[in-house]
């Protein structure tokens, strides 16, 4: 990361609807001025660790992050009970316990109320094997196969968990293929669904064109989804630039959320139980109110080391908001080594 450099915010614009400190102390006739108030940027240590999975926010100021040590080929766990402020490491042979020595986690991801999905495969990617699906709680985890909610489709892609504990995916195949369906299923019933015609509208969202030689065309994706309440929000574009979509589950509809982001490509969402969301780009973390229209810049400093700007590059990063309000961004180098990075509001 680059040198710290800190955004100073009135106290008012820091105490965030849902995000940030619960209370300020204020000044007394007896007292001195204020203190200012400002972001401080903290660095996570994680002793040459990797990361294999996204930031988990508890509600009880719980954070976990999955991690993998090549020098000694172990997975553990890096958590915190004080929304970041102290860490310690576990054990993770709950999760790679049962793993062959040629199989690897890929992915794992937890949902509010404390389920996980991992995805193990071959060290060796190929298109042979396929992968396998783990599911359930700490301790519990059991294989789940996308096709036994979905017919004929075997892998997911773009998977989020809502706050309500659902898990939103879009089903795919081998060959990169995606389902023009969106899959919604919930762990805590083992009942699922599909929406039909979703996941396409997803993808390809824009009105479709004519060109000059008579052909249509037309631009889109799925970039940085995350779970906003009861909404499967996404980061898309066309040749004008970056939108904010929400898929509402319930209501069955796909909005637009904001027309133009500011700030560039979005490299990482997430999203509170009420709604709220917050997006990261080179510009800083942003929050966007439940119901709002208008993004306000929280951190400024935090986004500024996230390479490019163009709709087209996809940005690999992740966000968390803990309980207390402070905000975690994990990103990853140029020789695929993690960082993470605790930003809280802090007063001199």
């Amino acid at each position: 990361m680059k040198s710290l450099k800190l955004l100073a915010l009135p106290l008012a614009a820091a105490l965030l609807a849902g995000c940030g400190p619960s209370a300020a102390p204020s000044a007394t006739a007896e007292t001195a001025a204020p203190a200012a108030w400002h972001w401080e940027a903290q660095a996570v240590d994680l002793q040459g660790a990797s990361a294999v999975g996204e930031i988990v926010c508890k509600a009880d100021g719980t954070v976990q992050l999955c991690l993998y040590d090549k020098s000694n080929d172990e997975y553990r766990m890096l958590q915190s009970a004080d929304s970041g402020e102290t860490w310690t490491t576990a054990s993770l042979d709950w999760m790679a316990g049962g793993l062959d020595n040629d199989e690897e986690i890929r992915y794992a991801m937890g949902s509010p109320d404390g389920t996980w999905l991992v995805w193990v495969g071959h060290k060796v990617w190929s298109t042979e094997g396929g992968a396998t699906y783990l599911m359930g709680k700490e301790g519990q985890l059991t294989q789940w196969k996308v096709s036994d909610l979905v017919p004929g489709w075997e892998l997911m892609a773009a998977p989020v968990f809502l706050g309500d504990g659902r898990l939103v995916f879009l089903p795919a195949a081998q060959d990169l293929g995606v389902s023009p369906d969106l899959a919604v299923y919930d762990p805590a019933t083992g009942s699922g669904t599909t929406m039909s015609g979703m996941g396409e509208q997803a993808y390809f969202y824009w009105q479709v064109e004519e060109a000059v030689e008579g052909e249509g065309f037309g631009q889109g994706g799925i970039l940085a989804q995350c779970g906003a309440g009861s909404r499967y929000v996404y980061a898309t574009y066309d040749t004008d630039g970056i939108q904010l979509r929400a898929i509402d589950l319930d209501a069955g509809t796909n909005v637009r959320l904001l027309e133009d982001v500011p700030g560039g490509t979005v490299a990482a969402m997430t999203g509170r139980p009420d709604g709220t969301l917050y997006f990261l780009n080179r510009e800083g973390i942003w929050q966007l109110a439940a119901g709002g229209t208008l993004p306000e810049l929280v951190v400024e400093i935090a986004g500024e080391d996230l390479p490019g700007d163009s709709p087209e590059v996809q940005v690999f990063g992740y966000l968390g908001c803990a309980a207390d309000g402070s905000f975690l961004v994990l990103t990853h180098d140029s020789y695929g080594a993690s960082v993470l990075t605790r930003y809280v509001l802090t007063s001199e």
